[in-house]
């Protein structure tokens, strides 16, 4: 079997926030555990744009780090352990921000258009880039919708 294992940041939304488990939460999610994970395993990363903008926003929230310097450092941390990257866009609530999957707004600057250069060009062993995107559309509008992202994502980010 030669396939590659690849593990994802959890999402670390404001849901959490006053919760018995926002520790846990906010533990699994730093830098230095997914750098623990990945020199003692042979596993890659999974870049998830949303989690790890959710994650980001919530912990400059809690005053524990600035969203900039966070996204920087887990870019940083998993340097040449990205294989694959997935992209949608989360849904801003008045608690922050939830992973729903809602496709991308087709848009210049597009903050996870952004993210997602940053981590492209700092992952030379990427595999594979994974639109997800949840929706109410019929079949047929759906695949026209996932055609449109896969489109916009093929040009912003040049490949």
């Amino acid at each position: 079997f030669n396939k590659r294992v690849v593990f994802a940041l959890p999402s670390f939304h404001q849901g959490y926030i006053g919760k018995k488990n926002q520790k846990k939460m906010d533990s699994i999610t730093k830098p230095s555990f997914i750098q623990n994970i990945l020199s003692e395993s042979d596993a890659g990363f999974l870049f998830d744009i949303s989690h790890t903008f959710i994650s980001g926003k919530t912990k400059e929230h809690l005053g524990k780090t600035r969203f900039e310097d966070y996204i920087n450092e887990i870019v940083d941390t998993t340097r040449n352990k990205t294989y694959q990257i997935h992209i949608n866009s989360p849904t801003k609530t008045d608690n922050g921000y939830k992973d729903e999957h809602h496709p991308l707004e087709l848009t210049e600057n597009n903050e996870f258009i952004a993210l997602a250069k940053k981590v492209l060009k700092a992952s030379p062993s990427l595999e594979a880039i994974t639109l997800e995107m949840a929706s109410d559309l019929t079949p047929v509008e759906h695949v026209k919708e996932m055609i449109a992202q896969a489109e916009f994502v093929r040009k912003e980010l040049g490949i």
